[in-house]
């Protein structure tokens, strides 16, 4: 049986470590999709400012096994210095690039450290081979306050952003815990 492993690597796992301690108020995105029938929101990519110049980005590709040619979703994890599809231009007043761009951006309030982020990952074993990639990230904040963004499993390449526990906890599911940053 051959395994194959598609996880967010050294840079992603840096970039999640990073952001343990770090404020997070806002979810960015270039555009959200809110469909009425789904207990998530949907998002091609999402911006997670940590401060004026440093954002969280997390995306989501596409792949397939080599032998079964079997379809998986792997979250792909960076530190940037401005969002993914936001447009920004430099501001000498401020110092620092903001948003010109039409965006759309979850608040969370009040801001809050991120005291704790958890991985999982998902397993496909097929006849002849098993891949296993990463699939989901749980941010939890200093306020009690969760979030899961996950892989949306077809080939649109969109996120899920999962804000209430009950579907939080629906959507890990059958999924593994990988890697724990606190």
């Amino acid at each position: 049986m051959e395994i194959f492993t598609e996880n967010i690597g050294k840079i992603g796992e840096k970039a999640l470590r990073k952001s343990i301690g770090e404020y997070i108020q806002h979810i960015k995105s270039g555009g959200f999709e809110i469909r009425l029938e789904n207990d998530f929101i949907q998002s091609s990519t999402i911006s997670i400012n940590l401060d004026c110049e440093k954002y969280l980005t997390i995306s989501n590709d596409w792949a397939d096994t080599p032998i079964e040619y079997t379809n998986y979703y792997f979250l792909k994890v960076r530190i940037e210095k401005k969002p993914v599809n936001i447009r920004t231009e430099y501001d000498e007043e401020w110092g620092w690039d903001v948003i010109t761009s039409p965006h759309s951006s979850i608040s969370f309030g009040a801001s809050s450290l991120v005291s704790e982020i958890l991985v999982f990952e998902k397993n496909f074993i097929g006849e002849s081979e098993t891949v296993n990639f990463d699939s989901a990230i749980l941010f939890k904040r200093e306020d009690g306050i969760k979030f899961l963004i996950k892989t949306v499993d077809d080939i649109s390449g969109e996120l899920k952003i999962v804000l209430e526990e009950k579907h939080i906890e629906k959507e890990l599911e059958g999924l593994t815990e990988r890697l724990k940053f606190n």
